[in-house]
């Protein structure tokens, strides 16, 4: 059996911040990841849909996680909430931002349609606010392939800090099937299946950063039969339609936000799924025609993980969804869009999280009632952000680091 000071399981954003932080410090880290290798331009081919009563949970399996096809946002949601409950990463979150560098989008670098819809909700005396993202925005393509992993690395992923944390000496194992945690002496004990063979691992200290969809289930495993409730998505829907007689370029999506509350915001986005929504209506579009806007609401944590997936919204979230729709009409209105061809898409969620939250599973330390097994992922954020959370979670990552390198 091959021992460490740390084994990580799962190579997302968390667990390969948590790698780089403490192979930095010297410690002997391993991180076990369920999926594959994947190249960043090609993590959409490792999207894995999960369908549920309400809303369709997206994730990507694979090294390196959901973040690999994130938008690039930079938000830092729900550091006083965090601190509320006991956790201060206020500090942490600083030096990320000193470290990643996000640039906020600038006036120059919007897209025709950002400006139409920024136009449009001016006239609607709606505030437009700035974005920051850990993208290279001066030499982004605006190709609009984010979602899709970005075709030349051009943004932050995690898998730039597994690669610096290999330099530090953290290994990577890929292609994991977890079997069971269990005490070993003064640690724990990893045991799965590696291309079949069984393999042990034993650690002072583990770390589940799983994701909000399968960390649950690995702490039940390990006899942790409470976690998994209190899952949201951050559950969003694309409002658009066609803008005639005009071709847009590709442009970077969510470069601006209209915060209606702190529950409610709108963004600059198109979707695919619009274009077959259209034709059911007999309007036939290109995507390259079309004007949207994503209605994003911080849901209710009302979902369970267990051996099904349980997620619905409830009447609090669907009027969230229709105070947005409303007013995302409203904005394409004024840009010129028929009231006829606008179209909803069906609501989505990908800022998976609370199946492991603070107070309810893990402590302020993140740490469960299981000695020196820990969270660290969205699992443990206490309720929808309502906003890319990356950052929060990077923070989060920073944090339990420093704590276990102090031990």
């Amino acid at each position: 059996m091959t021992s460490f000071d740390e084994v990580i399981i799962g190579s997302g954003t968390a667990g390969c911040r948590l790698a780089l932080e403490m192979a930095k410090k010297g410690h002997k880290v391993l991180i076990l990841e369920r999926g594959d290798e994947v190249e960043v331009s090609k993590a959409h081919l490792y999207y894995d849909i999960v369908s549920t009563t309400g809303v369709e949970l997206w994730r990507v399996i694979g090294v390196g996680g959901s973040a690999l096809v994130s938008l690039g946002n930079a938000d830092t949601p729900l550091i006083e909430e965090i601190k509320a409950l006991g956790i201060d990463i206020s500090h942490e979150a600083e030096e990320i931002k000193r470290e990643l560098k996000p640039s906020a989008v600038s006036s120059s670098f919007l897209g025709e349609r950002a400006k139409l819809l920024i136009e449009a909700a001016k006239e609607l005396k709606l505030s437009c606010q700035t974005v920051y993202k850990f993208v290279k925005l001066d030499t982004c393509r605006q190709c609009g392939r984010c979602a899709g992993g970005c075709p030349i690395d051009n943004k932050w992923t995690p898998l730039h800090d597994l690669q610096k944390a290999k330099g530090h000496g953290a290994k990577l194992i890929s292609n994991f099937r977890l079997s069971s945690i269990t005490r070993h002496g003064e640690g724990l004990s990893v045991k799965g299946l590696v291309n079949g063979v069984e393999k042990r691992f034993s650690a002072d200290k583990v770390i589940v950063s799983a994701g909000a969809l399968e960390t649950p289930r690995i702490l039940k495993k390990a006899g942790l039969t409470h976690s998994g409730k209190k899952l949201f998505a951050d559950v969003f829907i694309t409002v658009g339609g066609p803008f005639h007689g005009k071709r847009f370029r590709d442009e970077i999506p969510m470069t601006f936000c209209i915060k209606l509350n702190q529950e409610i915001a709108l963004f600059p986005h198109i979707s695919s799924f619009l274009i077959p929504y259209l034709a059911s209506k007999g309007v036939i579009v290109a995507k390259d025609e079309l004007v949207g806007v994503m209605v994003k609401i911080a849901d209710d944590s009302y979902g369970k993980v267990g051996k099904h997936i349980e997620k619905s919204l409830t009447t609090s979230d669907l009027e969230k969804l229709e105070r947005g729709k409303k007013v995302a009409m409203d904005i394409l209105a004024a840009v010129g869009v028929k009231e006829r061809e606008v179209v909803v898409t069906h609501p989505r969620g990908v800022h998976l999280g609370g199946s492991a939250a603070i107070g309810d599973v893990v402590n302020r330390e993140m740490e469960t009632e299981i000695s020196g097994l820990y969270v660290c992922d969205g699992s443990v954020l206490p309720k929808a952000p309502g906003a890319p959370p990356i950052m929060t979670i990077l923070a989060l990552a920073k944090k339990l680091a420093k704590k276990l390198c102090e031990v």
